[in-house]
């Protein structure tokens, strides 16, 4: 009988909300950190939890996800019409993968390799390499030659963050 309350206890007491994912799987076009394009807020913040920034100078409602309060690595999530339309990766967190193995760190080679057809955006002091495949893009962020943040998009998004 002490077993079985404690157990619901512990249950009880758990965290309703998943903590910010530290490393992850990219699906190309798909989702990011387990989370799929075409979410609402609600369902974000159920994933990664609740505490983020909001950007006051981005042309779409945009959310940073930081490891570490006021340092900029982490996560970010675009908003339009009330759901996610991009997910991206920011200041080049380690950990993070596509699904064909690009991993942040790589030289700029590798994205080129494994995805044949992409689209070179030049965004000021970086480039974005864009995978499209129908309405949906994956973005491969590229700072002096290396991979330095991964993200998935609608294609209405454009690519610089």
């Amino acid at each position: 009988m002490r077993f079985t309350t404690l157990a619901v206890l512990a249950l009880l007491v758990a965290p309703s909300a998943q903590a910010l994912p530290l490393r992850g799987l990219v699906v190309e076009g798909r989702s990011l950190g387990g989370v799929e394009l075409g979410v609402s807020p609600q369902a974000l913040t159920t994933k990664w939890g609740r505490a983020h920034g909001i950007c006051r100078s981005c042309r779409f409602d945009t959310w940073y996800f930081n490891y570490v309060r006021f340092q900029p690595q982490g996560l970010g999530a675009v908003f339009s019409g009330g759901r996610v339309v991009a997910l991206f990766t920011h200041w080049s967190p380690t950990g993070w993968h596509t699904a064909r193995g690009v991993r942040t760190g790589d030289p700029e080679r590798r994205v080129t390799e494994l995805y044949p057809r992409l689209t070179r955006h030049s965004c000021g002091k970086y480039d974005v390499l864009v995978h499209a495949r129908g309405a949906k893009r994956t973005q491969f962020y590229v700072y002096d030659g290396k991979v330095w943040g991964l993200g998935i998009s609608r294609a209405s998004v454009p690519p610089c963050r």
